[in-house]
């Protein structure tokens, strides 16, 4: 992202989108994002200038939009149009990988049983899997805040327990054995793709 500025750092947007038709408390909605940030040290991290380091933030507030266009009068086609645009634009954020937040909340309410969710967030704290997996979470407390019931989920595997895990690794001798294959593997010749295949 430092080498390839705001279109690197676009590049590596993660980004989901969600219709959700029928009854929506907003606010349980708005409650679960807040749960799903405190639960996941992830979405309260930033990193320092090389990289080297992540920051995790005790707290951080909702980076959220919510836009009511219940009062519009669009028709279906309008509204696909706008979601593709509004999508677009989603996916296009540019995070302060610094200072954070690294991730995006978006909903349009187009009528009392009609909403659009998007959830965008820099591959830095995220991919594919782990976007089902906030999603996962956010419906658990979702479910749960509608019904005015604690949730009760398993307790979240954390990032730094991963990244202690990853340094206790790289100061290991199994890492200098593993290092050393491959320095050796290519020492002479690194592969092209013809030899690969």
């Amino acid at each position: 992202c430092k080498l390839g500025g705001n279109d690197a750092n676009r590049a590596f947007n993660e980004s989901l989108s969600l219709r959700f038709e029928g009854d929506f408390d907003r606010i349980a909605f708005e409650k679960a994002l807040n749960s799903l940030i405190m639960r996941h040290q992830s979405l309260r991290a930033a990193f320092t200038v090389d990289g080297s380091q992540m920051v995790v933030f005790k707290d951080l507030p909702l980076n959220y939009s919510f836009e009511d266009l219940s009062m519009s009068s669009l028709n279906q086609i309008q509204k696909e149009n706008l979601i593709k645009k509004y999508a677009r634009n989603e996916v296009m954020h540019i995070f302060d990988l610094l200072y954070g937040p690294l991730f995006k909340f978006s909903l349009i309410k187009f009528s009392e049983k009609e909403f659009f969710f998007t959830l965008t967030a820099h591959h830095i704290i995220c991919d594919g899997w782990s976007i089902g997996l906030l999603i996962q979470d956010l419906g658990k407390f979702y479910s749960s805040y509608v019904q005015n019931i604690i949730p009760v989920l398993p307790e979240a595997d954390q990032f730094t327990s991963y990244a202690r895990e990853q340094s206790k690794f790289i100061a290991s001798n199994e890492y200098v054995r593993n290092e050393n294959f491959w320095l050796d593997q290519f020492k002479n010749n690194i592969p092209d793709r013809k030899s690969v295949v």
